[in-house]
């Protein structure tokens, strides 16, 4: 895990329980200050995986939600330069949101999974990169929904990223 690019003011990684959870924090960001947002949702890059890993495990990533308020909590993949949450979302990103079921890019929504319940505590989400075909495959407790999104540059250096957006929220990282 790349716990040296983690805002740690605003999460707690517990090691033994390998969780982390949004706890309170300031907001530094002038212009998120200055437009009354504090306790934003943040951004934490995870797993880094390296241009063409192939077929391996090492492309797959899951969480489990241990404790979520709304089930606003996303999981992804980022460009390997990212480092911190901005306006426009998580830079060059594709994720999943466990609310909604939609997937986005770049911060822009879209429908994915029609008539999604949400995701719960004790849900399990997971993404598989395939760095062959540059798509990314998502299963919800451990079973296949689709490809999320292909198209994506194979050349290039990805994180996997997980997003809490409420205070409280904690995942279990599993792989």
């Amino acid at each position: 895990m790349d716990f040296d690019q983690i805002n740690k003011d605003k999460i707690k990684f517990d090691e033994k329980e390998n969780s982390i959870e949004k706890i309170p924090y300031e907001e530094k960001n002038e212009f998120l200050k200055l437009a009354g947002f504090t306790n934003c949702h943040c951004s934490i890059p995870l797993k880094k995986i390296t241009k063409r890993n192939c077929e391996t495990d090492e492309n797959k990533f899951s969480i489990k939600y241990l404790k979520t308020h709304f089930g606003y909590i996303s999981i992804g993949l980022t460009n390997s330069n990212f480092k911190e949450w901005d306006s426009k979302g998580v830079g060059n990103s594709w994720e999943f949101n466990g609310f909604s079921g939609s997937k986005y890019f770049k911060g822009k929504g879209e429908d994915f999974l029609n008539k999604f319940p949400g995701l719960e505590e004790g849900d399990i989400v997971g993404l598989k990169y395939n760095s062959i075909k540059g798509e990314i495959e998502i299963f919800i407790n451990n079973e296949s929904v689709g490809i999320m999104f292909d198209g994506i540059d194979i050349n290039q250096d990805y994180l996997f990223v997980v997003t809490l957006y409420d205070l409280g929220d904690k995942i279990q990282i599993l792989q």
